[in-house]
C-alpha cells in the first residue's frame, strides 16, 4: 500500500533478531542480499531475495520470519499471518514483538479471535506496554465498532487509477490529492520501497479531470499530504527532505520527510518557493498538516524524542508570525502506536489514523473533540475496515478518506461518503431488538425515542443484526418504544445518568402476538342491553398483577391483549366488575390457551349485570335459597350459613351497599311470639354476615313476625303448607348504595 512508506518514515521500524537456540545460524547469500535491501527499506526485493534463499533452507525460521516481516510492512496481512503462523506456534520464546505485529495481522486479515490469543500473548512478557488492553478491547466490541453501518454510505471516487491515490485535501470548491500514478518523469529509480513511483500531488477540478499540480510544489521527490489554507492562498505540505536541490539525510542514512510552506497574492497567482518549517530535523520527520480555521495552530505528525509510541500528532502554535514549539497532544490521542493523517473540521473536531486504538484493524480513523477534550471515538464501519483506513477530510456530512480495503495489497484508493448525523455522538443509547420467546434477533422494528414529556425526538429501524442507536443528552429521562408487525409494542424508560462510556445499552423485548385476547361485553341481566362504563379489573392469578384496569365502552365491551402468552399457556384470571347502580360481580376465569385467536369471555362466564336500586332484593338477584331455622330456635344451620355466605360475597363484592335484613314468619301462633323469633332470627342472621367481615354499619336485622305476609293467609284463613311457606321468607333490601 503506497501510503505505508510515510508510516515507515514516520515510525520506529522494528525488525526483529530470531534467537540462536530455535533457529538455524547458517544464511545463504540471497538471505544477506534481502537483509541490505530491508535496511534499506525496499521490501519488495528484499521479499524476493528471501524466497530464493529459503528454497535452500525450507526449515529456516529465520528466513521465515523475515518473509513475514516483509509482507507486513508491503501490507499484505494474508500472507504476512501465514508465514508467522509457520514459526510463532511451534516455538516458544521468541522475540515479543513478533507476538504482536502477528496479531496486528490477524486482526487486519479479520481473523479476531486468533489476534487475541497473540495479543495475550505478548501482554504476558509487555505489561507495560497498554495496547494490549485497548486492541483487545477493539475485538470484544467489533459489534459496536459495526454500528454506523446503516448511516453512512460510501462509494469509490471516479478519478481513481490503477496506482494508489490517497489523502484528498479541499482547495477550494476542488480536490487535491496524493498519488503514484505515472505523471512527468522525474528521470530517477522508482521508489525502492516496494518498486513503484514516486509520490506527486494532483488536482482533480469541477469537471472531474485530473492534472499534476504546481511544479513549485511537485519536485523530484515525495510531496504530499497538505493542507490548504487562508481562502487558498496559503499551503503546507509534506515533501521529503530536499531543499534548493539538496537531498539530505539523517546519521543512518535514511530520508525524513519535512513540511514546507509556501503562498501566493492571490487565488490566480503562482505559488512561491516553498520554505522550510523551523521544526523541521534531518533526524526525524514531520509531516502530515492540518490546521485551525483561524490559521493559526497547526498540528501535524511526528517521530521526534520524547514521543508517545512510534508516530505522535503534535500542534504548534503561530505567534508574532513565527511558528511556536511543538506540543505533543498527549492522551488521549496518542498512544504507544501511530498516529497520523490528522484533519481538523470547523467545529475543531479532530480526524487521525492510529493503529494504536481499538479498531477493526490496521489503521482506523478516530475523531477527538479539541474542546471538550472528552475521550476519542472509532468512526466504525463503513469508514472504517480490517485493512487501513486514513487521510479523511469532511465538510459538514460528506467528506472524502482513503483505504486499502478494495482486495489491493499495494494500492490506496479514495472514497466519497454521505453521514445521516455528526461523527462524533458524547452520549449514545443504544440497544439490540430481541424476540422475548426464542431470543432471536428483530431487524426492521420501529423504534422511537422519546423525551421526558412525551415528545419524539427521534425515530429509526432496528438493523439487520437487530441494532439501534440514537444521540442523546447527559442527566435525562428517556422512554423507548418499539413497534414490529405481528408483534405487541415494547417500552422501556431509562435515565443517562453514570456512564463513564456515555453509552447506554437498552436492549428491547417483544413479544410476538398470537391473537390471544380477552373480549368482553357487559349487558344488562336477562336483556342485550349493553352496560356502557363499568369499571373492570382483570388481576392475573399467577403473578397478582393487575393486567387490565379500564372502563366498557359505549357498546359494553372491553379488550385486553395478552402480550406475554403462547399456545399451551393457561390462565387463570379474577375479574371484577363493577358500576353505580348495579350489583357488582367478582369472578375467575380459568383457561388453557390452544389456537391463536381472541377469547369471547361470553362464552365461559356471565357477564351481566343487575340493576339495584333502595328497596331492591339482593337475595332474588343471587338466587337465595330460603334460609331455614329449626322450629322455635334462632341459630344459624349450616345450610342457612351457605346461603348467607352469598350475601356476605355481595357485600364484599359492592363495598357501599347497605342492607336491611329482614325476618317474616307466617301467621301461625301468636303475632307477638312470631315477632319476637323473627327479630332474634334476623339478628342472628346479621351477626353472621358481620363475623364474616362486613362491618356493622353495612346490615341491620330487623323481625317482621307475621305483620307483611304476601298473601290472604293471616289468623282464621285456611291456606296450604306451601302459601303458609311463602310467608316464611328472610330478605335483604338495600337501604343505601
Amino acid at each position: 500500500m503506497k501510503h505505508i512508506q510515510f508510516i515507515i518514515y514516520l515510525m520506529v521500524i522494528t525488525h526483529c533478531a530470531v534467537g540462536q537456540s530455535s533457529v538455524t545460524s547458517l544464511f545463504s547469500s540471497n538471505e544477506k542480499v534481502g537483509d541490505k535491501h530491508f535496511e534499506r527499506l525496499a521490501f519488495a526485493p528484499a521479499l524476493d531475495a528471501y524466497l530464493l534463499a529459503l528454497k535452500n533452507n525450507k526449515d529456516n525460521d529465520t528466513l521465515k520470519l523475515k518473509i513475514a516481516e516483509s509482507y507486513r510492512l508491503l501490507n499484505d496481512p494474508e500472507s504476512a499471518s501465514k508465514w508467522y503462523g509457520e514459526v510463532l506456534p511451534q516455538n516458544a520464546g521468541m522475540d515479543a514483538a513478533y507476538y504482536i505485529h502477528y496479531a496486528d495481522v490477524l486482526t487486519s486479515a479479520g481473523k479476531y479471535d486468533e489476534a487475541k490469543d497473540w495479543y495475550l500473548k505478548y501482554g504476558a512478557q509487555t505489561p507495560e506496554d497498554g495496547r494490549v488492553k485497548e486492541k483487545i478491547r477493539g475485538i470484544e466490541d467489533i459489534e459496536k465498532l459495526n454500528k454506523n453501518e446503516f448511516e453512512v454510505s460510501i462509494s469509490k471516487v471516479d478519478w481513481n487509477s490503477e496506482f494508489s491515490d490517497f489523502s484528498p485535501a479541499y482547495y477550494g470548491n476542488e480536490i487535491l490529492f496524493v498519488s503514484a500514478r505515472l505523471g512527468k518523469k522525474k528521470n530517477l529509480q522508482d521508489f525502492k520501497w516496494d518498486g513503484s513511483n514516486f509520490l506527486d500531488i494532483y488536482q482533480v477540478n469541477d469537471s472531474g479531470s485530473v492534472a499534476s499540480f504546481n511544479r513549485n510544489v511537485n519536485g523530484k521527490y515525495h510531496e504530499g499530504p497538505l493542507v490548504v489554507y487562508d481562502e487558498g492562498r496559503k499551503m503546507i505540505f509534506t515533501r521529503d527532505n530536499y531543499y534548493k536541490g539538496k537531498l539530505k539525510t539523517s546519521k543512518n542514512g535514511t530520508t525524513k520527510l519535512n513540511l514546507y510552506y509556501t503562498e501566493r497574492d492571490s487565488v490566480s497567482a503562482p505559488w512561491g518557493d516553498p520554505q522550510p518549517l523551523p521544526f523541521n530535523n534531518d533526524e526525524y520527520s514531520v509531516g502530515h498538516p492540518a490546521i485551525s480555521d483561524d490559521g493559526l495552530t497547526l498540528y501535524f505528525v511526528s517521530d521526534m524524542p520524547g514521543g508517545k509510541g512510534g508516530t505522535d500528532i503534535y500542534k504548534s502554535e503561530m505567534k508574532d508570525g513565527n511558528w511556536g514549539e511543538p506540543v505533543n497532544l498527549g492522551e488521549p490521542v496518542n498512544t504507544e502506536g501511530n498516529e497520523m493523517f490528522p484533519f481538523l473540521n470547523h467545529d475543531e473536531e479532530l480526524f487521525f489514523a492510529s493503529n494504536g486504538h481499538p479498531g477493526l484493524g490496521g489503521l482506523d480513523i478516530y475523531i477527538y473533540d479539541i474542546i471538550k477534550n472528552k475521550k476519542v471515538v472509532n468512526l466504525g464501519a463503513p469508514i472504517n475496515s480490517n485493512l487501513d483506513d486514513f487521510g479523511l477530510i469532511i465538510n459538514k456530512k460528506e467528506g472524502y478518506f482513503s483505504s486499502n480495503r478494495d482486495g489491493g495489497k499495494n494500492h490506496d484508493d479514495i472514497y466519497s461518503f454521505t453521514a445521516e448525523r455528526p461523527f462524533l455522538t458524547n452520549y449514545i443509547a443504544s440497544g439490540t431488538v430481541y424476540d422475548k420467546t426464542s431470543k432471536a434477533i428483530l431487524d426492521n422494528a420501529v423504534v422511537k425515542l422519546y423525551d421526558e414529556g412525551g415528545n419524539l425526538v427521534d425515530s429509526t429501524y432496528s438493523d439487520k443484526n437487530g441494532k439501534y442507536a440514537f444521540t442523546v443528552d447527559a442527566g435525562k429521562k428517556y422512554s423507548i418504544k418499539a413497534d414490529k408487525e405481528d408483534y405487541f409494542p415494547t417500552e422501556l424508560s431509562f435515565k443517562t445518568l453514570n456512564s463513564d462510556k456515555g453509552l447506554w445499552e437498552n436492549d428491547l423485548y417483544m413479544n410476538s402476538d398470537y391473537g390471544f385476547q380477552l373480549i368482553g361485553e357487559v349487558v344488562l341481566k336477562g336483556t342485550d342491553e349493553a352496560v356502557p362504563g363499568v369499571q373492570v379489573k382483570i388481576t392475573d392469578n399467577f403473578t397478582g398483577k393487575d393486567i387490565l384496569t379500564a372502563q366498557t365502552d359505549n357498546a359494553g365491551g372491553f379488550v385486553n391483549p395478552l402480550e406475554d402468552k403462547k399456545p399451551g399457556d393457561r390462565v387463570s384470571y379474577q375479574i371484577q366488575l363493577l358500576k353505580d347502580g348495579y350489583l357488582g360481580k367478582n369472578f375467575v376465569f380459568n383457561h388453557l390457551l390452544k389456537e391463536p385467536g381472541p377469547i369471547y369471555l361470553k362464552e365461559f362466564v356471565d357477564l351481566s349485570m343487575d340493576k339495584i336500586e333502595v328497596g331492591t332484593d339482593i337475595g332474588k338477584l343471587v338466587d337465595l335459597k330460603p334460609i331455614y331455622f329449626d322450629l322455635g330456635k334462632s341459630n344459624i344451620r349450616k345450610d342457612a350459613a351457605l346461603e348467607l355466605d352469598k350475601v356476605v360475597k355481595v357485600m364484599k363484592e359492592n363495598p357501599t351497599l347497605q342492607i336491611e335484613l329482614g325476618a317474616h314468619t307466617d301467621s301461625r301462633g301468636s303475632a307477638v311470639s312470631n315477632e319476637k323469633l323473627s327479630d332474634k332470627r334476623a339478628k342472628a342472621s346479621a351477626a353472621y354476615i358481620i363475623s364474616q367481615g362486613i362491618d356493622a354499619s353495612r346490615i341491620t336485622g330487623k323481625g317482621y313476625g307475621e305483620s307483611q305476609l304476601i298473601n290472604e293467609c293471616a289468623d282464621g284463613v285456611k291456606c296450604s303448607e306451601e302459601q303458609h311457606q311463602n310467608n316464611r321468607r328472610t330478605e335483604f333490601k338495600v337501604v343505601k348504595m
